[in-house]
């Protein structure tokens, strides 16, 4: 009987146990994969060849071409173009050891090539004109015509020439001409140049030298800043000395106003018009940067080496806001320029740590991809320290860490 009652009592047991509600399945979390969402990658081409260094990337109607370095050494680099769609290797251009300040106008690409101005058709890599009238300092394109300084030598000139040449057959015409006798004894050496028409018509070129005096004992150098009126052959306005810094920076210009800033932070608004300062502001602290954008009355300065990009006042040069910090886009290089890109109220740029965007209607950082984040299938790694873009697809293009990209805002 005991026997009886204790199999009954075990196979109840046995019946409780089985029917016991099962606990539900709980996910394991998945580990963080540290891909980027703010950008997607197109293509990206990788191979045999290294792609180091890439000065600048230059899109054009037909083609995205990148100044770039294959070996590694020094004064030993040449121009690819990809096919822009799909990253194909469209042609290759070597013809000269370094290539300087490229710009694109009606799908030519135009190029400093050791000290020599160059016309290359950018869909076949063909050259269209080559113009040598000493050693070339500097070019800007603007209202259908390139304008270039050229000195009688490399490095310390005794006289620098100022021409107006035609983009399409490399016709010249010199408009000015500055002898370092005339400059105290400096050699000119223009590296930005920006062009502004007078109400009466004439073509007035904005100009930031970094000039050179050369004695037996050393070579001395310091930036100037002038003003040439090109149809009347004559100094418009001599600034001589304004700013400290010899860190070449662009000079922005609307309408009268013309603002100056400098990589040790220095920033001015001048009226080219009457010929007056604004304002003139050198109190802000040093910033290494050398790039500036503006933008409904605000002034978007390059992150440089302070890790922020600077928005200034039109109204007194002040600091309105300060965008990002060390964590977002760590330093920038020395001498490099952040590479801004202006585009649909957007700002661009990379540096070895980022690629950004800023919304220029928020004054916020919009979208952004760090090193240590992967794009698609590619690793993380390091980006060139130019870019530029496609308005008509508004593909980006860069380079990272041995691979040329392509990619698109999410």
């Amino acid at each position: 009987m005991k026997r009886k009652h204790f199999l009954s009592l075990l196979i109840f047991s046995i019946f409780t146990i089985n029917c016991k509600k099962e606990e539900p399945l709980v996910e394991c979390a998945p580990e963080p994969t540290n891909i980027n969402s703010d950008f997607e990658l197109i293509w990206s081409k990788s191979g045999n060849r290294r792609y180091l260094d890439v000065n600048h990337v230059t899109v054009a109607s037909s083609s995205v071409i990148y100044n770039h370095n294959p070996s590694g050494s020094v004064q030993d680099e040449e121009l690819i173009a990809f096919d822009k769609a799909t990253g194909d290797t469209l042609w290759q251009y070597k013809s000269g050891f370094w290539y300087q300040a490229p710009q694109v106008y009606q799908d030519k690409y135009f190029v400093n090539i050791d000290g020599e101005l160059v016309c290359i058709d950018a869909a076949n890599g063909n050259e269209v004109w080559r113009l040598n009238k000493g050693y070339l300092s500097h070019f800007t394109i603007e209202n259908g015509n390139i304008y270039a300084a050229f000195g009688n030598v490399r490095g310390v000139s005794d006289s620098t020439e100022f021409f107006k040449i035609n983009p399409s057959t490399g016709n010249e015409i010199k408009m000015y001409s500055i002898h370092k006798s005339e400059r105290n004894n400096f050699s000119q050496n223009p590296k930005g140049m920006k062009v502004w028409i007078h109400p009466n018509g004439n073509e007035v070129l904005f100009v930031h030298s970094v000039s050179y005096y050369s004695s037996s004992l050393n070579v001395i150098s310091k930036s100037e800043y002038y003003a040439l009126d090109l149809t009347a052959d004559s100094m418009y306005w001599d600034l001589g000395y304004y700013f400290v810094s010899n860190e070449v920076s662009n000079p922005v210009i609307e309408n009268y106003n013309l603002y100056l800033h400098s990589s040790l932070g220095e920033i001015a608004k001048i009226n080219l018009l009457a010929k007056t300062e604004i304002w003139r502001n050198l109190t802000l602290p040093y910033s290494h940067s050398t790039r500036m954008i503006l933008n409904n009355n605000l002034l978007y300065k390059s992150i440089g080496s302070v890790s922020e990009v600077r928005v200034h006042s039109v109204n007194d040069g002040s600091i309105y806001k300060k965008l990002g910090n060390l964590s977002t886009f760590s330093t920038e290089q020395p001498h490099a320029t952040s590479n801004f890109k202006k585009y649909n109220n957007k700002i661009y740029f990379s540096n070895y740590n980022t690629v950004c965007v800023v919304d220029l209607l928020s004054n916020e950082v919009l979208r952004i991809i760090n090193q240590t984040e992967k794009l698609g299938p590619l690793s993380s790694g390091g980006f060139a320290k130019s870019l530029d873009l496609d308005p008509r697809t508004n593909y980006i293009y860069t380079e990272r860490e041995g691979s040329i990209i392509c990619m698109k805002e999410l």
